[in-house]
């Protein structure tokens, strides 16, 4: 997930109005700021956004496995399958947002004929796919039954902010989708 920040932050804020480049900035990010990147600009690689992805898919393959061998327990499952499905989601909507068109996949994809059963979306196709995704959640609260956000580091600090916030994300997709109702 560290690996992606730098390129979330260039590709969102860059083409915003919030960055702006200096007379330092390379030919590259030059290409993001007028949002004109070649096809060899590394800013724009999604490989990165499909790699997030691929660990989320294959996690949520595990715990289902866990949880049908009884390796966790239900709430545990809930809460990691959310959180984890969440992380997804969210890595869907930046692809969707940054480059309008997504292979889409919610399996695994482990052979060449696994990358064929990648669904093609727009960015318009795509947001109600995810929405219904963080509906079908078995949770949207934080973390209750974990000593993940009970106990503190050093007993200062908390591991709650490190936690996708579900409810954000899913207000997020409801904006996007211009449903503000469901947003508020």
């Amino acid at each position: 997930f560290a690996e992606l920040q730098a390129q979330v932050v260039v590709l969102n804020e860059l083409r915003a109005d919030l960055l702006d480049i200096t007379p330092n900035a390379d030919f590259y990010l030059e290409e993001i700021s007028f949002n004109r990147p070649s096809a060899e600009n590394p800013w724009s690689n999604t490989t990165k956004f499909y790699g997030i992805i691929q660990f989320c898919n294959d996690i949520m393959s595990n715990l289902d496995n866990m949880l049908h061998d009884n390796k966790v327990t239900v709430d545990e499952y809930n809460e990691r399958y959310a959180d984890v499905a969440s992380v997804r989601v969210w890595t869907y909507l930046q692809l969707g947002i940054h480059f309008g068109q997504v292979s889409y996949y919610n399996k695994p994809v482990y052979t060449t004929a696994d990358l064929a059963k990648g669904e093609e979306l727009s960015l318009d196709q795509l947001i109600p796919k995810l929405i219904a995704e963080m509906e079908a959640l078995p949770t949207l609260d934080q973390y209750k039954v974990s000593n993940l956000i009970k106990d503190r580091i050093d007993n200062v600090y908390s591991l709650v902010p490190v936690f996708i916030n579900k409810r954000c994300l899913i207000g997020d997709l409801y904006l996007f989708n211009d449903q503000y109702d469901l947003a508020a």
